[in-house]
């Protein structure tokens, strides 16, 4: 007879579905969603086990659903120009 899957064992289990249901663009990755987001707010301590690139899944599903970009600063090495500082006179 096959034990229960623990609490840990389950998240990674949900986060292994939640990748494929991302990367198919299904329409249950938001209930899959739901169900991690209710279970991390029960057990707070699910969040410890998870590395980053699995984070990183959970935020860009949810920003997927939310249909929303989440933007990162691009800096340029080469080329940029300093920022004109303003002060008191300039206003």
């Amino acid at each position: 007879m096959a034990e229960a899957m623990t609490e840990s064992e389950q998240i990674l289990q949900r986060i292994g579905e939640l990748e494929k249901l991302l990367l198919t663009g299904h329409p249950q990755l938001g209930m899959e969603l739901a169900r991690i987001h209710k279970n991390v707010a029960e057990s707070p301590e699910l969040l410890h086990i998870l590395s980053d690139e699995q984070i990183a899944l959970i935020v860009k599903s949810q920003s997927r659903i939310a249909q929303i970009d989440i933007l990162q600063d691009k800096i340029s090495k080469s080329g940029s120009k300093p920022k004109k500082t303003v002060t008191l006179d300039d206003i």
